[in-house]
Formats: structure tokens, sequence, C-alpha cells
């Protein structure tokens, strides 16, 4: 019916306007049989190139133009109405106007960036000629944005640049710079003294170019040992950090004495630098502590000290001195001579004292100290006690005898068995505290290999006990010392 609808009006059209007569002589019937009708054909072009109208006879058809153009259009032909003109069916029998009908044609926006890093860029697609478009970038943090660029050619300066799309594909590239002060930091951390963690103790705050590689620097500690360091890539966010983690060195503290017996020493070893450490020296009756010796230079008196581990190994001496005893020899036996000390004079706690007699009585000496007697015979050994001592010297030809075995007034006579009982089972041989009989090996040399030690058990000043400890038999030529049931290396007590 729409279709019929139209064709109706053309018609009424053509009936009521017709095509314009060309004959000059029009004013008589007669000669209506030559006269020639014709119609004038205008073409709107659309907002497309103009192109001239056509004069053509009544019923014949049109001749094709030329195509318009139209910037950012594809031509899709002339239409009368909303029907598409043919040129090769349709008559012209009026006036009448075509109109050219276009399509917009659709073009690309491709969007490019100067470094990916830097950030992103939204916006590209395709567009039809005209459309409104709009394209962003997101820039990241440490860039600033320089603009949108057609090659060189600065397009806009803004992230959000809106534009209606032209007649052409358009490729466009987002443009940043590196900010050169983006900040980051190299922390220095250093190993605890007390366990294997590490603290932060200081912080270099530094500034560089984003997307480059660092520039921190390792330092140098005392007692430290300093890391490797590997530079890393500046984040754009100011929070890139670098960890550099010192390793605390540890040194030797050794530890020696000036006289290895005088006393005890404690707090060597190896220790983390920066470690607080206690160092004691004991000491022993008889000596006196003298202080702490470092590279032969008194570095303390006190016998204990706190001492912080430097960068470097050390070494302490505790320095001791044996007290000194007078040693006074009282000599009341007739037609003896003593050598090999001074009465009177002082000698060091502990050392070894060999006293000799030129005895001419016939008489057997006894040695005795502090009314004590200590030997019988014309030479007496001893160490220095820790007390002042008088050595009394008198003669006696008292003794009884039982085979081959001579006993001499209170001398040790009766072999007993150490018990709990009689408190000896638990006394040790100590050849630092027992006395040594210093007998000789052969004529010309002593040697320490029989010990004794006195014992008083009840602590009433006088010894109860003596103990015999020897650590091999004395090698005379017709002593067979192994035959008479003492062993080496044994205790034996015997009773006064």
């Amino acid at each position: 019916m729409k279709r019929m609808f139209k064709f109706l009006f053309v018609i009424s059209i053509l009936f009521l306007f017709g095509c314009s007569n060309n004959n000059e002589n029009n004013e008589t019937n007669d000669n209506k049989e030559n006269t020639t009708e014709k119609c004038i054909v205008s073409f709107n072009s659309n907002g497309g190139t103009p192109i001239e109208s056509q004069e053509v006879e009544k019923g014949s058809q049109i001749q094709l133009p030329n195509d318009p153009t139209k910037e950012g259009h594809n031509f899709l032909g002339w239409y009368y109405g909303d029907e598409k003109w043919s040129f090769i069916s349709n008559v012209v029998t009026i006036d009448l106007t075509l109109k050219a009908k276009w399509e917009k044609l659709s073009y690309t926006m491709s969007l490019n960036v100067d470094a990916k890093e830097a950030g992103d860029v939204i916006g590209m697609n395709s567009y039809l000629y005209g459309d409104l478009v709009t394209i962003t970038v997101t820039t990241n943090a440490g860039y600033t944005f320089n603009g949108w660029y057609d090659g060189t050619t600065q397009v806009s300066p803004d992230e959000t640049y809106t534009f209606n799309m032209p007649a052409t594909n358009l490729e466009y590239t987002a443009k940043w710079t590196a900010n050169t002060n983006t900040t980051y930091k190299v922390e220095h951390y250093l190993q605890n003294i007390d366990n294997n963690n590490y603290t932060l103790y200081e912080t270099d705050n530094l500034t560089g170019t984003t997307d480059t590689q660092t520039n921190g620097s390792v330092k140098t500690y005392e007692g430290f040992t300093s890391p490797s360091i590997t530079q890393v890539n500046i984040s754009g966010n100011g929070q890139t950090v670098i960890v550099l983690n010192y390793k605390r060195n540890s040194y030797a503290v050794e530890l020696s004495k000036s006289i290895d017996k005088a006393g005890t020493i404690t707090g060597a070893g190896t220790y983390k630098y920066g470690k607080e450490v206690t160092i004691t020296a004991v000491t022993k009756e008889g000596y006196t502590f003298n202080g702490w010796y470092k590279n032969d230079e008194l570095y303390i008196e006190d016998a204990s000290f706190d001492y912080t581990i430097g960068a470097e190994a050390v070494a302490f001496e505790a320095r001791y001195a044996a007290n000194k005893y007078t040693i006074t020899i009282d000599n009341q036996a007739e037609g003896v001579t003593i050598s090999g000390i001074t009465s009177g004079n002082q000698y060091d706690f502990d050392s070894q004292i060999a006293l000799t007699a030129v005895n001419s009585s016939g008489l057997f000496l006894v040695w005795s100290v502090n009314g004590n007697i200590e030997h019988i015979g014309n030479e007496y050994t001893f160490k220095v006690p820790v007390n002042d001592i008088t050595i009394i010297i008198t003669t006696t030809s008292i003794y009884t005898r039982e085979e081959n075995k001579i006993y001499f007034g209170t001398y040790p006579q009766t072999k007993v068995t150490a018990t709990t009982e009689n408190g000896l089972l638990s006394i040790t041989f100590d050849s630092s505290t027992w006395t040594s009989y210093r007998y000789y090996i052969s004529s010309s040399s002593q040697s320490d290999f029989m010990y004794y030690n006195d014992v008083d058990i009840d602590n009433n000043g006088t010894y109860d006990y003596r103990g015999v400890y020897f650590t091999q038999y004395r090698p005379t030529g017709n002593a067979y010392q192994d035959d008479n049931g003492y062993s080496t290396n044994t205790i034996y007590w015997f009773s006064y």
C-alpha cells in the first residue's frame, strides 16, 4: 500500500507539473506535433562535490554523472525520495532532483606508548568519521606526562584529549619523562650480639631517575663484615629499598698465667664484637695476684673485670708472685754443719729447698719443723710452705730394729688401710701439694719420683698419718724394690 501511494503521488505530480515545452512557437495548435518536451534533472550532492544539472527529453534516461565525493563518506548512489535511481531502467517524465546518499567511513585510532613502564593508554578503537573520540592516559608514579604526539609533533599536552574523528587513520604516541628525583632507601642492618638476627642501624635516603639502577653504597663498620651490594631498578612509587646485612665478627680472648699453679682464670673464648665478657683470676694460697697484663703492660689491677670485645683478638696474662716466707735454721746438733740456704732469709712459696748436713757426730740427724719431726738423715728437701718456719736440727741414736727395718722416735711406723672412717679414703695424690723426697736416682742427680703427705685428721696440731706415693722404683744396683710388696702409682698410709 505504501508503494502504491508513492506511485499515485508521482503520477499526480507528473500530471500537475509535467516537463517544460521548449517549442518557441507554442502559440498555435498546428505545431504541437513538432514540439519536444524537455525535463530538468538537478543533483543535490548532499554535502558532496557539486554535480551539474542535466536537461533531458521527457521519457528518456539520465546520463550517469561522475560520482561526487565527500570527506569521510562513501557514496551510495542517487536517490529519488527513498528509492535509489536506476540510470539503466528509470526514465524522466518530469523535472526532478536526485539526492546523493552517503555512509560514513570508519577509521582506526591507534595508540602507542614510548615507555611501557611509564603508563597505559585508553581509547584505541575504530571510529566513524566525525565521531567524538576521547583518548586517555594513566601515568604511573615516577613519571611526568609530556603529551600526545603524532610523530614528533605534539597533538595535545592533556592526559585526556577529545576530538572528532577525521577522515584518516590516526596513530598517536603517549610520551612521558621519567622523574629524576624519585626516592629510594638503602638500609644497613647490623647482626645482634646475642642472636643471629639483624637490627636496622642506619638508613640512606637517596634519589634517582625512575626505572634506572640505584646507586647505593656499602658502608664499613668496625667489627663487622660488609656485604656485597646488588643495584636494583628504582620503582616510580618511591618504595624501593635495598637491605644490607652486616655480619658481626667474632674475636678470640686468650688468657694465660705467669705462674701456672698460682690460681685459676676464666673468661677465655671466642666472642662476637661488642660482647661484654667477665674475666676473672682466682689466686691460690701462697701467691699474690699482681694484675692483668696486655702486651706486657699493666691493663688492670683488679682480679675480675668486664671486657668489651673489640675488633681484634686479645691476649691477657694474669701475673702472680709467690709469697715469701722466712726460713730459720736452728742447728742444735754438735759436730753438724748445714748448707743450702741462709737462715733467716725469705724464700718463695712452693720453691724447692735442699738442705745438706756435714755430719761428724756419728749420730742420726733429726729434722723437725715447728716441733714436728719431718725427716731423719743427712739431707732434707722440702717445699716452702705458706708460713714462716723454723727447722730444728738435732741428733739421735734411739731406734728400734725389726729385721732390715729401723724405726726412729715417732716416725710413721704402722701401715694402715685408707677408709671412710679414718678419713683417708677421700685423699688423692697431687704432685703440686705433696712433698717430694727428692731421692737420688743416680749418684749425680735427684728426681721427683717419690712423694709424701702428712695429714692432721683431727686438726689438733699433730700429724696422724703419712701418705707415701712413688711413680717408679729406685733403680739402684742391689735394691730390688719391686720385691718388697709395694706397687708404683699407689698411695700407702702409715700412722704416727
